[in-house]
This record gives structure tokens, C-alpha cells and sequence, in this order.
């Protein structure tokens, strides 16, 4: 289902907002996805004859809630909030590793 989504061609090239919600996968969601990337991940400890085809699954799976979130933080006005979240949580990390 994942390689029918990214064949699409609103996911070649311009990583519009529509493709993260092509069919076959306009109906999962975030949740159903996180539970296909954790049992992709599983499935590569019992079937390591596969392993790369899981882990394909479980990387595609992950960037599909990535490209939604990051079209919703722009979408919704708070991509400038989350990059101000995220250079203060690299404040701290950086003062915790200076110790």
C-alpha cells in the first residue's frame, strides 16, 4: 500500500499536503500508523529473511505522520512555535551535555 501511495503523483517531488493522504492510505490514522511501524519493527527480529522489506515498511510509515505533521504545524500558523520548542529543547540538551 505504501509504494501505490508514494507511485501517486501528488507524492513525486513536491511533497504537496495532498500526499500524505493518497489512497491507499487516506483512511489510516496516526495511530493505525504508529501500530504498522511498531509491528514492522517487530516483524524484523522473527523474519530477518526480510528484514529490509520491514524496515522499508516501518520507515514509510513514519515518514507518512511526519509529512501530516509538518502540513498541519504550517497549515495551522504554529511551525514558527514549534521551531522557537525546538532550538530551547536544544538549549537545554546542549547545557545538560556541557556538565
Amino acid at each position: 500500500m505504501f509504494k501505490a501511495a508514494y507511485a501517486d503523483a501528488a507524492c513525486k517531488g513536491d511533497g504537496s499536503a495532498a500526499c500524505p493522504f493518497v489512497a491507499p492510505i487516506k483512511d489510516l490514522s496516526t495511530g493505525q500508523l504508529t501500530d504498522i511501524t511498531f509491528e514492522a519493527e517487530a516483524c524484523t527480529k522473527v523474519d530477518k529473511g526480510h528484514r529490509f522489506d520491514y524496515q522499508r515498511i516501518a520507515t514509510r510509515a513514519e515518514n507518512i505522520i511526519v509529512m501530516r505533521t509538518g502540513h498541519f504545524l504550517m497549515e495551522s500558523g504554529q511551525d514558527t512555535q514549534y521551531d522557537e520548542w525546538e532550538k530551547e529543547k536544544m538549549k537545554i540538551q546542549a547545557a545538560s551535555t556541557q556538565r
